[in-house]
């Protein structure tokens, strides 16, 4: 009565450039030794999908004697984005270290979304193609401090905030498929 086809193909890059101090050569900052580590993280992500209904003749309609196909949905995801990131470490004795740092991300983000029955069919509405794009951008800085009591215990807080680009749900109705970025304060 009803078949449902799901053709995915995904391909996803992703690089990752990083630079550190040497781990047993800190910096001297006045009574601190400063060690630091940064770098750039590149990604690319293309996503194609076509996902297809097959129904039997005459489950639709009564009138219908023939199968009917509806791609739900046909669609392209294209992604890209850039993340920039850096941390220091202050130690100020040999019990407390400070922690600082900050990541930069932007992704751009384009859809090619189609919903549509084949043959095509006015009685159940017209082919809707939609091409939606955005770009989104955030910082997200990061604090901690640590407190050695013992070789063996420490105790520490931190506080971090994280980033998570909106996008373009494929299989979401007409007019919902973007949805906004998500943001978290982690304590």
């Amino acid at each position: 009565l009803l078949t449902r086809v799901n053709n995915e193909k995904d391909l996803q890059v992703t690089q990752e450039v990083r630079f550190a101090s040497a781990p047993s050569a800190p910096v001297s900052v006045g009574k601190a030794a400063l060690k630091w580590h940064g770098g750039v993280f590149l990604f690319t992500q293309n996503y194609d999908q076509d996902a297809v209904n097959t129904f039997a003749p005459f489950v639709l309609s009564p009138f219908i004697n023939f199968p009917i196909s509806q791609h739900s949905p046909q669609s392209t995801l294209d992604d890209r984005g850039l993340g920039i990131y850096g941390q220091a470490t202050w130690t100020f004795s040999k019990n407390l270290d400070v922690v600082a740092g900050v990541r930069a991300d932007r992704e751009h983000k384009e859809a090619a979304l189609s919903t549509f029955f084949a043959p095509a069919l006015p009685a159940f509405g017209p082919a809707v193609t939609l091409n939606p794009e955005r770009d989104f951008t955030d910082v997200s800085p990061q604090f901690a401090v640590t407190y050695r009591l013992t070789p063996a215990a420490n105790v520490y807080g931190t506080v971090a905030r994280g980033f998570k680009a909106g996008g373009f749900n494929a299989a979401s109705p007409t007019g919902a498929e973007a949805y906004n970025p998500e943001h978290t304060w982690n304590f």
